[in-house]
């Protein structure tokens, strides 16, 4: 009998230091122990704070890393290379109706414009591509532009090789996500953001600002 009152004695001890120990966490003192509602109350309010911290974990240890906004508000892109403010200003100050179509430089061979007006193709016959030399900020002036991503590292297969002349390699790996531009909106993507842009059924106005890592 003296067994069973020790070891209750123990399990009791060992509850309320679990219960001390829990009113501590949520900023309790034991007197609040005799309204459960009170508890209940605090541990939800914690729960709910620890939920969103770790979601906000969770985005910012995501794969993915390339970059979306609107040309209205590029400041805090333009921390992100210090060419990227060279190169949304001259998109923005400039009439790529009276520019001539294909290439234009901005800063030599470190930013230049690709001004295209071009055709949606179909999500499944656009390849993902990959850069190693370039970032490339996809910019839409018209229409309505898809872009595939996929992390890096989860590529499986290339159907082409990466190509120094062309800065670029080719995946037919089905993209994880995709984004929707919208006229005004930009997409960045850097040397490890595989992406398949032009996706879409109609016609697309549209840049890619090609800045030199």
């Amino acid at each position: 009998m003296s067994v069973v009152v020790i070891g209750d004695w123990f399990v009791l001890k060992n509850f309320m230091l679990i219960l001390n120990n829990i009113c501590g966490w949520l900023g309790l003192d034991r007197v609040y122990l005799r309204n459960y509602r009170i508890v209940y109350k605090k541990m939800i309010e914690k729960f709910v704070c620890l939920k969103n911290i770790l979601l906000i974990c969770a985005i910012f240890n995501t794969d993915k890393k390339m970059e979306i906004g609107n040309l209205e508000s590029t400041e805090l892109s333009e921390k992100l290379h210090p060419k990227f403010k060279l190169l949304f200003d001259f998109v923005k100050n400039s009439d790529f109706d009276k520019l001539p179509a294909g290439r234009v430089d901005v800063d030599g061979d470190d930013v230049y414009v690709m001004n295209l007006s071009i055709s949606g193709v179909a999500a499944d016959s656009q390849p993902l591509e990959m850069h190693r030399k370039y970032i490339d900020v996809h910019i839409l002036l018209g229409g309505k532009e898809i872009i595939g991503w996929k992390p890096l590292r989860e590529i499986e297969s290339y159907t082409q090789a990466y190509e120094e002349s062309g800065d670029c390699a080719l995946s037919d790996d089905t993209p994880r996500f995709f984004v929707e531009l919208h006229p005004g909106e930009y997409c960045i993507v850097f040397p490890e953001d595989p992406h398949a842009p032009a996706i879409g059924d109609g016609p697309i106005r549209k840049l890619i600002g090609k800045v030199k890592i």
